[in-house]
């Protein structure tokens, strides 16, 4: 069979499979596939056939933004906990969401001398048996603040006590679902009485257990027999090589025992889309390095050593990825960061962990100087007194203000700090003057203020032209790459020891944390291990731990690896 044969073929095959879904009477679709294998495309195609109003609901904020790009713009497309805290609002009392609101609640539970403390999980599995559910939205409430959890919980339960109030659409899809929870499915669950409904998700990347999502979940709606089941096994973002590990990867995983369950699918390569780069890029790398030092220079160069082609289809305008995509711990990331920014363009969000400080107070307290919430904050980074940080919990529960349980000098001296950020949000204090005045008030804080609140530059943001002939380099956790892609993927922390954690007991997740690392790949894909992270021996002398390369590797078969062999620093040019 000739190359332009196999071309025709796959355009055919692979339209076949689309086809199936747009012409299938169903009103209930389940579409389980694999990555780069065109399910935004479908969506699209799925919502043009259909006309009336229409919604698209993902887990992943980067994808929401993907999709508002290439959806027309009648289609709502929101996050799950967007569109439950959209239909709140129409259907009950103003609100606001803030993310940190568990931790708060936690914090006043202790205060209280209460045992309750597992809130999200009681929100995530359903579980009302307990006091949390009954403490948490009490507390909420009085805050006039919603979470992510509780947010879906209270619509849910709006809905199942007026499901009139639950809007109409011709078409719904749900994306991820895979990442979702039993809280999250039991609402899509009540979705189905809403319109028609194409749920799509792959078990293979199911990356979020720590929010008690399971594959489970996706598993039992595809054997479950509702829903009418499709795929999508045509991959057009990843070359050959990758396409073939991850087929090899799953089978030897299988063997070992792992991925029970698991939904088979097919998953080949798009040839007529991926034919250059399959050439050009035959085999990963396979790299182990003494320490993150040595992984730093390698990295460093294998950058410098990206051609010009491969960085140009990165910038493609409409297209645009990141050259190299950089995933790892956490603890890697931020020391390859401060030496990579001194060569290359790079973007790093240096934690993802949901956090409160002052700022967020006087954010808050911006917005309305009586909140609760805010005043809470204040209380927590003020007050250090914990029996009169108890006292002040203790009369919240009479439900009298926060603001009103105060010293009148710590009031007089927040408002102050609010009253100058509003000034200067108004344009009646410049910078300089601004920064100066918060340095006056509020020293220890001051910094973190100025940069928040500083005002944006409107110039443009567009990246020069000098800049696109570098690399651009994007630096993420294993759970912050789903929604990405890149150019050349360099995957870290390959140890036994770090992914997998134990390789005695090895878990899915762990298995779909490479296996999505894997798959972002548009071009060349990097396993980088290292023996130690700074030395083989601490500064008392100790040595430090050993890493070995992981088991992982194991499961690649030899054939597609091009290994290089030991990297200490001195010997990568």
């Amino acid at each position: 069979m000739s190359e332009l044969t196999l071309d025709e073929n796959q355009k055919l095959d692979r339209s076949s499979y689309t086809d199936r879904i747009l012409n299938s009477s169903a009103k209930l679709k389940l579409l389980v596939a694999g990555p780069g294998t065109g399910k935004t495309y479908t969506f699209t195609q799925v919502f043009k056939k259909i006309p009336g109003k229409k919604l698209a609901i993902t887990f992943i904020r980067k994808l929401v933004n993907e999709m508002r790009a290439k959806f027309d713009e009648s289609i709502e497309v929101r996050t799950f906990h967007e569109f439950c805290k959209w239909q709140l609002h129409k259907n009950s009392s103003d609100f606001n969401l803030e993310p940190f609101l568990p931790d708060i609640i936690k914090r006043d539970a202790a205060l209280l001398s209460s045992e309750l403390s597992d809130f999200t999980s009681k929100f995530q599995n359903l579980d009302e048996q307990g006091l949390e559910i009954q403490f948490y939205l009490k507390r909420s409430d009085y805050y006039n603040t919603v979470s992510f959890d509780d947010v879906v919980y209270r619509y849910l339960k709006l809905v199942q006590e007026n499901p009139s109030i639950l809007p109409k659409y011709q078409q719904i899809v749900i994306d991820e679902y895979q990442d979702f929870n039993k809280l999250e499915t039991e609402f899509i669950n009540l979705l189905e009485h809403s319109g028609n409904i194409l749920v799509a998700g792959d078990d293979d990347q199911a990356l979020y257990s720590g929010r008690f999502s399971s594959p489970s979940f996706i598993r039992q709606l595809y054997y479950a027999g509702r829903y009418e089941c499709f795929e999508l096994p045509y991959c057009s973002r990843c070359p050959e090589v990758i396409v073939n590990i991850v087929n090899d990867f799953i089978a030897n995983a299988t063997k070992e025992g792992y991925l029970k369950d698991r939904i088979k699918k097919n998953y080949k390569c798009y040839i007529p889309d991926k034919e250059s780069d399959s050439r050009k890029h035959p085999r990963i790398v396979i790299a182990e390095c003494s320490t993150i030092s040595a992984v730093i220079k390698f990295i460093k160069s294998e950058l410098n050593s990206i051609d010009s082609e491969d960085i140009a289809d990165s910038y493609k305008p409409d297209s645009e990825y990141p050259t190299a995509l950089i995933i790892g711990p956490r603890h890697y990331l931020e020391k390859i960061h401060s030496e990579l920014s001194k060569d290359f363009c790079v973007d790093f969000t240096s934690s993802d962990t949901i956090r409160y400080s002052f700022t967020d107070a006087i954010r808050i307290l911006v917005q309305n100087p009586q909140s609760n919430l805010g005043w809470r904050l204040v209380v927590e980074m003020l007050v250090s007194d914990e029996k009169i940080q108890s006292d002040i919990i203790q009369k919240s529960e009479e439900s009298i203000k926060i603001i009103d349980c105060l010293q009148s000098d710590l009031v007089e001296d927040v408002l102050k700090i609010v009253s100058l950020t509003k000034d200067y949000q108004a344009g009646k204090w410049d910078a300089t003057n601004f920064a100066e005045e918060l340095n006056n008030l509020c020293p220890k804080h001051a910094m973190d203020l100025i940069k928040f609140f500083a005002i944006e530059d409107s110039t443009s943001s567009e990246t020069p032209d000098v800049q696109k002939k570098r690399p651009s380099v994007l630096l993420t956790t294993y759970q912050g790459a789903k929604g990405l892609s890149g150019g050349h993927v360099f995957l870290l922390g390959v140890n036994n020891g770090i992914l997998p954690k134990d390789p005695l007991q090895v878990t899915d997740v762990e298995l779909a944390q490479f296996l999505v690392a894997l798959t972002r790949t548009r071009k060349k894909f990097y396993s980088i291990s290292n023996r130690w992270f700074i030395a083989p021996r601490m500064s008392n002398g100790k040595r430090s731990k050993t890493y070995m390369m992981s088991k992982f590797v194991d499961l690649i078969p030899t054939k597609y690896r091009d290994n290089l062999g030991y990297k200490r620093v001195q010997n990568i040019k």
